[in-house]
């Protein structure tokens, strides 16, 4: 069976990038595709003291939704976990 209907719901790398620095708010998100486009580099930041960094990333796990929702709803506990409180993903 295949999984292509699915890709209709995939983001694109620069829609997954603008969702991605806005869905740690009111915390700031730094995020950048590497050179080869398959990889992202995250960083969250309060202030100027950085919290979190997530290295290579693969884009394609980002791009998906679930994908998407499960990187960041980990990295959304481990925050709230350490006392922050984000803003609902819009």
């Amino acid at each position: 069976m295949s999984h292509e209907s699915n890709r209709d719901d995939y983001l694109t790398p620069d829609q997954m990038l603008d969702k991605l620095r806005s869905c740690f708010a009111p915390l700031r998100c730094e995020a950048d595709l590497l050179e080869d486009g398959a990889r992202v580099d995250f960083r969250i930041f309060d202030g100027e003291e950085r919290l979190m960094r997530a290295e290579g990333t693969p884009t394609i796990h980002l791009c998906n939704p679930q994908g998407f929702q499960d990187i960041t709803g980990t990295a959304r506990q481990m925050l709230a976990s350490r006392g922050y409180r984000l803003d609902p993903i819009a």
